[in-house]
């Protein structure tokens, strides 16, 4: 069962499953007029998929080239809005396995189906190398609040693993760990498009951000609300100042003990997998990981 992050402890909460309206993307498939051959091509502002029925109010709601749109997440769980993890496709593909480096599910051609995978060793991650062709990929779902009369989620997908995916989980995770929830806090999601940095390389890809639209002293409200019984369906009342905020509790120190003692806790943690586990080519955004074969060595 994977976690929603790669290596990292994440936070069991409530499930919601709501439709999907279509998939927000930064590139677009162009053809050549003279070969008729089609390419992909990247852009700095976002576009819905042409396999939505949503499009139309989508364009309505935010123009043609829209750099910015107003997002909120739906649950607290990680693996439903904001899930980080490893994935192997084939030639064709098709989905072979994924995982967050730890835990994997494996498809299984007897039983037709994705069983459960977990690594042993050394030998059984350089095996798992010549699946087929690795990547780190993000994926969010969210709620637009500005494409009214339809309940359902939208879907970003990237494998920017050096760009976009730690721009948009490392501003996620603060968020959530400053305000204890993610759900109903409202959020810009932008692009831009950058130049590489690399020597005699002036290409240019885009990167997605994610920005909250709340204050530091706001996220605090929104945790003293929550740690005081607050429900998540009024945080939108209490960010709007229909709900006041609660008071902060501040406690009455221990008295010290009458004899100091020392106290030492040794912490032994499993080894981990380094940060580099699975990096991987990622031309079409602009961006170079290393060999995925040296990764399993």
């Amino acid at each position: 069962m994977t976690t929603g992050r790669i290596i990292r402890k994440a936070m069991v909460a409530e499930s919601y499953k709501l439709p999907q309206l279509g998939k927000i993307k930064v590139g677009q498939k162009v053809k050549n007029p003279k070969s008729g051959k089609e390419y992909p091509q990247s852009l700095d502002y976002f576009v819905v998929g042409d396999d939505s029925n949503y499009k139309s109010q989508f364009k309505e709601a935010y123009g043609d080239a829209p750099k910015s749109i107003s997002i909120v997440f739906p649950s607290n769980n990680l693996v439903d809005v904001c899930n980080e993890r490893y994935e192997c496709r084939n030639g064709a593909g098709r989905l072979i396995s994924d995982g967050d480096g730890t835990n994997f599910r494996l498809w299984n051609d007897k039983e037709k189906k994705y069983l459960s995978y977990a690594p042993k060793g050394p030998e059984d991650r350089k095996a798992m190398s010549k699946w087929g062709t690795w990547k780190t990929v993000l994926t969010l779902k969210f709620i637009i609040p500005k494409i009214p009369g339809v309940i359902g989620v939208w879907v970003f997908t990237t494998s920017g693993n050096a760009s976009s995916i730690p721009a948009i989980r490392d501003t996620f995770d603060k968020v959530l760990m400053d305000a204890g929830v993610i759900a109903g806090i409202p959020f810009d999601l932008t692009v831009s498009k950058v130049k590489s940095q690399k020597p005699g390389d002036n290409s240019t890809f885009p990167v997605v951000t994610l920005i909250p639209n709340i204050s530091v002293n706001k996220l605090e409200d929104i945790r003293n609300f929550m740690d005081m019984g607050g429900q998540m369906r009024d945080i939108s009342k209490l960010l709007s100042g229909q709900v006041t905020p609660p008071a902060k509790q501040i406690s009455e120190p221990e008295p010290e003990p009458e004899h100091e003692t020392d106290t030492f806790h040794e912490e032994i943690e499993g080894q981990e997998l380094p940060d580099n586990f699975m990096d991987n080519d990622n031309q079409e955004h602009g961006e170079t990981g290393e060999s995925q074969t040296a990764l399993f060595e």
